[in-house]
């Protein structure tokens, strides 16, 4: 009897061939959500700080300045009301591949006003 052994020659490089492009995908994804959670707690900081600016008397013009210089693309807005002082900042995603799903991310602060 006669049993035909087939070669297993090559299959690893086949295997590794078909993972690579995975593995560099998911890397591609993973540093461009790293990017974006780094510049979603930048914003928070920012926003954070400007709300508390503009609750001790900071001018509203000069907040907005400073977030159009420092965040290019940013929009800032204020609301008031009930006490309360909002600053929302709404900045474009400008990480690749994620633009397209995420376009714009959004921060708001509050702050209590005296």
């Amino acid at each position: 009897m006669h049993l035909a052994w087939r070669s297993d020659r090559g299959t690893v490089t086949a295997e590794f061939a078909l993972l690579l492009p995975v593995l560099v995908a998911v890397l591609i994804l993973a540093v461009g959500a790293l990017s974006l959670v780094s510049m979603q707690i930048g914003n928070s900081v920012f926003v954070g700080e400007w709300a508390r600016s503009l609750a001790r008397g900071g001018d509203l013009s000069t907040i907005v300045q400073q977030v159009e210089s420092s965040r290019p693309g940013a929009h800032a807005s204020m609301v008031t009301g009930d006490g309360v002082l909002c600053l929302k900042l709404s900045e474009a995603v400008t990480v690749p591949l994620w633009s397209s799903l995420i376009p714009r991310l959004e921060v708001s602060s509050c702050v209590p006003i005296p």
